[in-house]
């Protein structure tokens, strides 16, 4: 795990949340689409509203299977930190890399600085991110020397 892997979480997060917006619209637009308005129409289904349901279908399933991908990216990282026996290095990947704030001045979602993650914990500014480096390097040559060990 590297520090640039942590810090694709939140826009990951972000995208498999734009997914689920966009297949719930697109689930509404077939609900409110197929409602009854108490008129007779005819029984049979036209041709353009078979091939609208179709792609609407081919669009939804284009939708859930980059939702499955981005998934897949964010549990390797949620794997990853389950497996850290580091409380504070825990804590340090939560602050830095999965909690955000609202800048005042841009009014938009950002996520916390290395100051800002070393403000709060009480530490030096670069403190934390020297902590979360070393511990990583750490990890990383663990992991490396037991893929080493289990290829012989």
């Amino acid at each position: 795990m590297t520090i640039d892997e942590l810090s694709k979480y939140f826009h990951l997060s972000k995208q498999v949340k734009h997914l689920e917006d966009k297949i719930t619209e697109l689930e509404l637009s077939v609900i409110s689409s197929s409602k009854s308005d108490g008129m007779p129409h005819g029984t049979t289904i036209s041709n353009p509203t078979e091939q609208l349901a179709l792609k609407m279908i081919k669009l939804k399933e284009s939708y859930e299977n980059n939702k499955i991908k981005l998934l897949d990216k964010t549990l390797k990282i949620d794997k990853f930190l389950s497996s850290v026996d580091n409380e504070e290095i825990q804590l340090i990947i939560r602050l830095k890399f999965m909690t955000t704030y609202i800048d005042s001045r841009t009014k938009k979602e950002k996520l916390n600085t290395w100051e800002k993650v070393a403000a709060i914990l009480g530490y030096e500014r670069s403190t934390p991110e020297k902590k979360l480096s070393r511990y990583l390097q750490m990890y990383n040559k663990r992991s490396n020397d037991y893929e080493t060990i289990s290829n012989w």
